[in-house]
């Protein structure tokens, strides 16, 4: 808990609640000035675009805090764990990403898009993205370094968008890692019958579980190269 509340604390002072309120702002007037008809439509599209900048670049940016003050090689000589830290780091920025969805459905789509549902699809994507950050910038030493190649980066991650809104209908999009967790997001926001929510939950976890298993054993591994 207390790495939990440190992590709130170090989030609040670098300014990423500063920036996410003004990114919710952006969404918010997106909202606002889309056709009623179509705003179901393109809800799970904004969702999904502002964790991925939410949950991978502000991931990103924490960790290369981290790595500029010594903070990760230091904790490998302290007794937290990496699930301590991880767990630590999904929490914190879930919060954020959930306050920052749940305030741009409410205030700009309607409180009838907000529920227990769109709740759960929203912290799903948010674990996703932000262990997906943590491994992606690893490689990386500063952000000018890592922002060309997360253009690209975003773009993978973003290829099952195009199956979610028709573009294609390939059954390969079943085979992306962020099939299962947009599914869920999707569905929890729209709705779906059995099988979708029993394929998005199963390979939501295939997903989270994978992510999780390879930064729990890289995390510390990784820090300590620097040592």
């Amino acid at each position: 808990m207390n790495t939990f509340l440190l992590d709130i604390k170090l989030q609040w002072q670098n300014g990423f609640y500063g920036a996410a309120a003004f990114v919710t702002v952006i969404w918010i007037l997106i909202l606002r000035f889309t056709p009623i008809a179509e705003v179901e439509h393109i809800l799970p599209f904004l969702v999904f675009g502002n964790l991925q900048i939410s949950g991978l670049y502000f991931v990103a940016g924490i960790r290369l805090l981290e790595k500029d003050e010594g903070t990760l090689a230091a904790q490998i000589l302290t007794p937290m764990s990496e699930s301590h830290y991880l767990l630590s780091k999904v929490a914190s920025l879930g919060v954020l990403t959930l306050l920052e969805s749940l305030a741009f459905l409410y205030i700009g789509a309607g409180h009838e898009q907000v529920s227990f549902l769109a709740v759960v699809g929203i912290i799903v994507m948010s674990a996703t993205f932000v262990l997906t950050g943590l491994i992606c910038i690893n490689y990386f030493n500063s952000l000018n370094e890592f922002m060309i190649p997360s253009i690209f980066i975003m773009f993978v991650l973003f290829l099952p968008v195009f199956n979610l809104f028709e573009f294609s209908d390939s059954w390969l999009f079943y085979l992306h890692p962020m099939q299962g967790p947009l599914m869920l997001l999707n569905i929890s926001i729209d709705g779906g019958n059995l099988s979708q929510w029993m394929f998005s939950l199963i390979s939501s976890a295939i997903v989270l579980g994978g992510l999780f298993y390879w930064n729990h054993k890289n995390l510390y591994k990784i820090a300590g190269e620097g040592l």
